[in-house]
């Protein structure tokens, strides 16, 4: 995902389509360093940079196990290194992280073994002039353990629209994005939805390719590109679900949600209007009530509920969210799906 903060909606969208087991935060020292105390300066507290503290509430928001990579330290002196560390373990252990900095190759195993609990989180110290030190981050994530009970084969094919495309010649409609659960195979019969009338529409998987290459079938975790027959290519959008046709698919209009507020200038109260990011959906959503209190500031948890604005989307109980504006503003989980 990107790091800059004029592609903060781009990155939100690809940590949560994803579907990571693990992440990985790219911390560069020396300009880490000089955006600490540009933070002092401002707030008077020594902290992380607005994007890459949002980085990691953003992981952290998905249970994922997080990895943090502070490179350029050939460039960083020992003043600014010990900035950089004090500072990041401490905004790890505010979200609830143990650091643990790994060294040396004989210090990998323990953090292996323990990393699937989300708890530590091990720091790696690279230089792009020290083989060594990008040779251990490389044995590290050569090693660490996958999740295989997220990729049954037996699973209902399920996948989100990244991204659309209705110009290429030769076909009808190619979709892209991220395989959720199950397995898709070419000339399956597929449900796309919902469209404007909150439908799924039925068609099928003429081809699918992954890395520009034509392939029979893509599992849970695979990059796809399919091309999809026999629907109204003007009804496909991004944020649709293609799944099974047996799948008792269908939309929700209005939902409700466990969240936190992570920033906001006042309080938010009924009638705020936010976008709301979840797996590839993104679109604008009213909050309509706030259960048992009447306003939000920033570190209050509540249950809420939202509806979204322009039509209705296949979210699920459990699904991560994000409810932002132009930066995150808060995070959460959908906790009921209602119509």
């Amino acid at each position: 995902a990107p790091g800059h903060r004029e592609y903060s909606k781009t990155m939100i969208r690809s940590i949560l389509g994803a579907d990571a087991q693990y992440g990985l935060v790219l911390v560069p020292g020396p300009e880490e360093a000089q955006l600490i105390r540009q933070e002092e300066e401002n707030s008077g507290i020594p902290r992380l940079d607005e994007i890459t503290r949002e980085h990691l509430i953003l992981m952290s928001s998905q249970d994922a196990p997080l990895i943090v990579a502070l490179s350029k330290t050939d460039r960083t002196n020992e003043q600014d290194m010990e900035l950089v560390m004090n500072v990041l373990r401490k905004s790890l252990k505010d979200i609830g992280r143990i650091p643990v900095v790994v060294r040396e190759e004989d210090e990998i195993p323990p953090v292996l073994r323990e990393i699937r609990n989300g708890v530590i989180v091990p720091i790696f110290l690279t230089s792009a002039l020290d083989t060594s030190s990008l040779n251990l981050l490389t044995q590290f994530l050569k090693e660490i353990p996958l999740d295989t009970t997220r990729f049954s084969p037996t699973d209902p094919a399920k996948a989100y629209v990244d991204k659309v495309y209705r110009g290429i010649k030769g076909t009808n409609v190619v979709v892209t994005g991220t395989v959720n659960s199950g397995v898709f195979k070419k000339g399956q019969a597929v449900a796309i939805g919902p469209d404007t009338n909150n439908s799924f529409q039925e068609g099928r998987l003429f081809s699918i390719e992954m890395f520009k290459k034509r392939i029979g079938s893509v599992k849970s975790g695979d990059l796809f590109g399919f091309d999809i027959k026999d629907v109204d290519r003007h009804e496909v959008r991004r944020g649709q679900l293609v799944t099974d046709p047996e799948v008792d698919s269908k939309g929700s209009r209005t939902f409700e949600a466990n969240i936190v507020v992570t920033r906001h200038p006042t309080r938010i109260s009924v009638g705020y209007s936010p976008v709301m990011q979840c797996h590839t959906i993104q679109q604008t959503v009213v909050l309509r009530k706030i259960y048992d209190s009447d306003y939000l500031s920033v570190g209050d948890f509540a249950r809420v509920q939202l509806e979204f604005l322009s039509s209705a989307e296949a979210i699920s109980v459990g699904n991560k969210i994000v409810l932002r504006e132009a930066n995150t503003r808060a995070i959460g989980t959908i906790v009921e799906a209602l119509d």
